[in-house]
């Protein structure tokens, strides 16, 4: 896609929340997400020693960080576990999909369970191709779901069935 991405321990949070604040269309998360709220654990922005531990803080991607990031994508996709889980109020789910909404995003790609490595960098080859052939954010993640269905090893809904897309439903330009 000719972006250069953050990966390991240069995907810091204090270099995550800047990237964010740059005018990009589409923001992709690969990392782990909290099963209880789907925050996202990013590299700790201080290098950790043996006696040195870092804090929660250094490292975790809070929904009040996302939504105050204000970013002006059109779409975001959280390839990380849970991050479509949140706590449920009678205002909806308050989670990272919906800091990323408030923050900014014209839409979200989130996930609602853990899914096998393997199967995530499969599922998001195939929806990213789709996005890069210019066909809407919706239409991508179905088009995946439907390859993801049609292969022997991936066919079963624990492989492809845990992600959704929430916002409006977006044609962002990507590069060629």
């Amino acid at each position: 896609l000719g972006v250069q991405p953050l990966i390991g321990e240069h995907a810091t949070k204090e270099r995550v929340l800047a990237e964010l604040k740059r005018g990009v269309s589409v923001i992709h998360f690969a990392a782990h997400g909290c099963e209880e709220n789907g925050q996202i654990f990013l590299a700790p922005s201080q290098p950790s020693t043996t006696n040195n531990i870092p804090e929660e803080k250094d490292y975790i991607l809070t929904m009040k960080e996302a939504q105050d990031s204000r970013i002006r994508a059109q779409l975001v996709v959280l390839s990380c576990c849970h991050t479509g889980r949140g706590e449920i109020k009678s205002e909806g789910v308050v989670g990272m999909t919906r800091a990323f909404l408030a923050a900014g995003a014209r839409s979200v790609v989130a996930s609602l369970w853990a899914i096998a490595d393997e199967a995530t960098m499969l599922f998001m080859v195939k929806f990213y191709s789709h996005l890069k052939n210019g066909e809407s954010a919706s239409r991508s993640l179905q088009q995946a779901m439907k390859e993801m269905r049609e292969t022997e090893k991936y066919k079963e809904p624990k492989y492809w069935a845990a992600f959704f897309l929430i916002g409006d439903d977006v044609l962002p330009s990507l590069c060629n």
